[in-house]
């Protein structure tokens, strides 16, 4: 029992495998006009993003037991939170400055500015599902430039990135 423990825990923070490939995959370098040094900066960048990419994928033995990835709980979570302050900002933009706001107030809203900080730059890390794939038997994006402009919509018509932004910068203004 002890063994499967751990295999839980291994599988549910289930990183994404890296290493330090060229476009090519072969690993080999090309010197391009001088370029080699950028070159092999950008490749070390990616290979440390590649090692920071969640996948939020369980296997099915392990969700038939009940297990859940954290990156579900995560996503469940930010749900409440929204509905908290769907509840809560109204009330407050209605009868209070935040000069009158009580401590517990000022904490409660400083709080749900930072965990949706710490949500958006989650999203520049956890892998997406590959739109002609089932979601939750992937295959998954695991590139991590892809994921960063697929969040910031480069490669869309429209990125989550500016609506979060949008949603947490009067926060970080004050």
């Amino acid at each position: 029992q002890t063994i499967m423990t751990q295999r839980s825990y291994s599988v549910n923070f289930n990183i994404a495998a890296s290493g330090l490939l060229d476009d090519d995959g072969d690993g080999e370098h090309e010197d391009k006009n001088g370029d080699d040094q950028e070159e092999n900066f950008k490749g070390m960048l990616k290979g440390i993003f590649k090692h920071l990419v969640v996948v939020p994928e369980l296997s099915e033995a392990l969700k038939a037991k009940g297990f859940v990835h954290w990156v579900e709980v995560w996503d469940l979570s930010i749900t409440v939170v929204i509905f908290l302050l769907a509840y809560y900002l109204p009330w407050i933009l209605v009868f209070c400055t935040w000069d009158e706001l009580p401590a517990f107030h000022r904490l409660l809203e400083t709080i749900m500015s930072l965990v949706f900080t710490v949500d958006m730059f989650l999203q520049f890390f956890i892998a997406y599902a590959l739109p002609n794939s089932q979601l939750s038997h992937g295959p998954w994006q695991k590139d991590p430039w892809k994921i960063m402009s697929h969040y910031m919509g480069f490669e869309s018509s429209f990125g989550w990135f500016w609506l979060d932004l949008l949603s947490v910068a009067p926060f970080w203004m004050r």
